[in-house]
């Protein structure tokens, strides 16, 4: 083996000795950020049982709200009835001054003669 031949081989050694650091420093940070996302997991699952609890709430209100709707839209409905039959109260009030109206003017006309 020439010195030539003997030289690569310790750059070799060498520049494998320095990508082995490298990728043990890698490995360290890649550690450190796992070990960053497990503690933001297991912080986050905390977070589970009173989202669950925000959930079942607003289901509930949802639930709630729609009952409401259902009692609003059958008082709109009575209250559309209600509404009709007063109209039809007021039509029959209506032609009864109407016809009021016309009694009177005839007992007028009848007195003017």
């Amino acid at each position: 083996m020439s010195v030539e031949e003997g030289s690569k081989k310790k750059m070799s050694v060498s520049d494998v000795v320095k990508m082995i650091e490298k990728l043990k420093n890698q490995l360290d940070e890649f550690e450190k950020l796992r070990e960053r996302i497990e503690a933001n997991i297991e912080s986050a699952s905390t977070l589970i049982p009173s989202l669950e609890e925000e959930k079942d709430r607003l289901e509930a209100d949802m639930r709630g709200k729609r009952g409401k709707i259902e009692e609003v839209d059958n008082m709109i409905a009575k209250l559309e009835d209600k509404k009709a039959d007063l109209e039809e109260d007021i039509k029959r009030s209506e032609e009864q001054v109407s016809q009021i109206n016309d009694q009177i003017e005839f007992v007028s006309q009848a007195k003017k003669r």
